[in-house]
């Protein structure tokens, strides 16, 4: 993925007529970890990357969350004096211009919303997210939080390392995690942040014995909802095999389709074929789906058999196949996964509900649904839980690898 960034800025050669020699002068790029923040109006989001450059120019970019690391691609548009890099995946995009030796500014700018910038300011030789600290108040391993008010919220689980005040972890939900998420503990506060080209996620909230109170949650410079948890080793979120079910006796998953090319596909034609299915119920927005379409693909390449196929189902932000199939290329492209899927319409819940009548619902992206070699649906799992989720992740492939291994004995 890495490539050389066309030199951005002309390069003015003077010479002095008297002289019989010209001296040359040569800079040397090198890797470098710089602290970025988004600045939200009053709040500032984090985040540190690894920038390939001299004191002039950037010819490479990667944004850095906990164990994650987001290598970002120049872009083919070019912008007078500015080093531009595309996300991979997402339609957004990061513009810098150098101030100085040691500053950078700019902004981020996503595509999938109107009019959508937010500046941003880097310093060089700070390899910190949140101030450094060694603070020694105690946080839990693990919180039951909840978002919003009781009356109307969701429920879900933070879970935390906690390093002399240097914080990892995630949140979950029922629909899947929040990722990567780094920060610290300051000032009695928890403070998290994340940011991977779609979500910019600021957390924080005051540490107040065994709970977290007045907890704010801000997404990007366009949303934010309150939170707040307590400590809890014993509350669990719904197994993802419990949140959706078929709703014909017979659990047949049927659909009539078009697929990237606008041809219609009719669940029947695919049965005939004598394959076990790996249907997944994603889109191009979302990050978990990302997580989950890598982990499909992987599952599908280690068994290498041509009798089980995975097949995406993508709603996306346009309800036009023509709009929708650049963001899905772009997706699948940049993972390296195979062009084909089906395209159900726009992500509303009665699109969902009109595209695919065999299920009760889609309630969360992704969905993976396994079927037999007769379009009999084993089991379905909700949500995905990612790498960012550690144990949590490897268990919830080891179920889908047993329904995977069940269906191809038994079907």
């Amino acid at each position: 993925m890495k490539t050389k960034l066309r030199l951005l800025f002309p390069i003015l050669a003077l010479c002095v007529l008297s002289c019989d020699s010209t001296e040359e002068k040569t800079t040397t790029s090198k890797t470098e970890i710089w602290r970025f923040t988004l600045q939200l109006g009053e709040d500032d989001l984090p985040f540190t990357a690894k920038l390939l450059a001299d004191d002039t120019l950037i010819s490479g970019f990667t944004v850095i969350n906990a164990e994650e690391e987001i290598e970002l691609m120049p872009a083919e548009e070019k912008i007078s004096h500015r080093a531009v890099f595309d996300f991979p995946v997402y339609p957004s995009r990061i513009v810098l211009q150098r101030e100085s030796p040691d500053l950078i500014t700019g902004y981020w700018e996503d595509f999938d919303r109107d009019d959508y910038r937010i500046p941003l300011v880097g310093e060089r030789g700070k390899d910190f997210r949140f101030t450094p600290t060694k603070s020694t108040t105690a946080v839990a391993p693990r919180y039951k939080v909840r978002f919003g008010t009781e009356e109307k919220g969701y429920d879900g689980l933070l879970e935390l390392q906690n390093d002399k005040g240097k914080l990892s972890g995630t949140f979950l939900t029922q629909s899947g995690d929040y990722r990567y998420l780094s920060g610290n503990i300051m000032n009695g506060k928890v403070n998290l942040s994340t940011f991977d080209g779609n979500h910019a996620y600021l957390f924080d909230a005051l540490i107040s014995g065994d709970s977290l109170a007045s907890g704010r949650y801000l997404s990007g410079n366009h949303f934010s909802n309150r939170w707040h948890g307590l400590a809890d080793t014993v509350f669990t979120l719904r197994h993802p095999t419990e949140v959706t079910v078929p709703t014909e006796e017979t659990r047949a998953f049927r659909f009539s389709l078009p697929d990237r090319d606008g041809k219609l596909v009719d669940s029947e034609n695919l049965y005939a074929q004598n394959n076990v299915y790996i249907f997944q119920i994603t889109g191009s927005w979302c990050p978990n789906c990302k997580d989950a379409s890598q982990a499909m693909h992987a599952l599908i390449t280690e068994y290498d058999r041509p009798d089980l196929v995975f097949l995406p189902i993508n709603f996306e932000r346009y309800e036009d196949l023509d709009k929708a199939r650049g963001r899905i290329d772009k997706m699948h492209r940049d993972l390296n996964l195979p062009k084909e899927f089906l395209f159900g319409g726009k992500a509303d819940k009665a699109t969902t509900s009109e595209a695919l009548p065999g299920i009760d619902g889609v309630r969360a992206y992704p969905t993976i649904i396994i079927t037999n070699r007769q379009g009999k649906m084993g089991r379905i799992f909700s949500g995905f839980y990612g790498p960012a989720t550690g144990l949590r992740h490897e268990r919830l492939m080891e179920d889908i690898y047993q329904s995977v291994d069940s269906l191809l004995k038994t079907s």
